[in-house]
């Protein structure tokens, strides 16, 4: 059955109801429907008192029933727009969380003045990747392999990006230990995984690759991989 026609039926059968129940007066129920046009008095006459009661209950709950399905029949689809779902499936003994899979970190901004010449260091930021629901019987290790375009001359990432970007200027990245971790072929410490969450601090920051340095955006894009042993 249609949403409309369920819902004329549902309306009439409860306006007779409520009608019947509530009204105690027939006089009163009568005399409202005169003054409504849905009787005449020649009507209750020639009709008879039930007849026309039951007449006039007709009445009233069919124009009910009538908006009942103009009302059910208002609604108005508009599209939205588009949700968009990502994530995967791993085999692996550790799943990475979502917030570290779309991890953002925040180095703010330095000081040219900072870079007085090729190898200085400066805003030294730390971040972490987080394991979920890790299993240690599949694995008891695990280490981070970071990988992006190299810089030349230093164990770091190429940094800047855009037409303002800044020159000179590329992100290294240190392990739990302190250790620089070289980029594309080197991997963190193992950690050693215990069951269910483990948390990977590392720590990144700005090197000068060269001993003049010119401003501009200094970010990045580097991926990372989990190697489970």
């Amino acid at each position: 059955m249609k949403s409309c026609e369920k819902v004329q039926i549902d309306f009439f059968m409860h306006c007779l109801a409520v009608i019947f129940y509530e009204v105690g007066d027939h006089t009163t129920l009568v005399s409202a429907l005169i003054s409504r046009g849905r009787l005449t008095p020649l009507m209750t006459i020639n009709n008879g008192w039930k007849s026309v009661m039951n007449k006039g209950i007709s009445a009233f709950c069919g124009v009910a029933l009538a908006m009942s399905c103009g009302m059910a029949s208002a609604v108005t689809p508009v599209t939205g727009g588009t949700i968009k779902f990502t994530g995967s499936v791993v085999n692996a003994a550790c799943a990475v969380s979502a917030a570290s899979s779309q991890l953002t970190v925040n180095m703010g901004q330095v000081r040219l003045a900072s870079f007085t010449g090729a190898g200085v260091e400066a805003s030294r930021t730390p971040f972490t990747i987080e394991l979920l629901d890790c299993d240690t019987v599949i694995s008891q290790t695990a280490s981070i392999k970071f990988q992006a375009t190299a810089a030349d001359g230093f164990p770091a990432f190429d940094a800047g990006m855009g037409s303002g970007r800044a020159q000179g200027i590329g992100l290294q990245i240190r392990d739990q230990n302190g250790v620089v971790i070289t980029p594309n072929t080197g991997v963190s410490t193992e950690t050693q995984l215990i069951p269910g969450r483990n948390i990977l601090p590392f720590q990144v920051s700005y090197i000068s690759l060269q001993d003049a340095v010119v401003a501009g955006d200094a970010s990045a894009n580097i991926d990372f991989v989990v190697n489970y042993q």
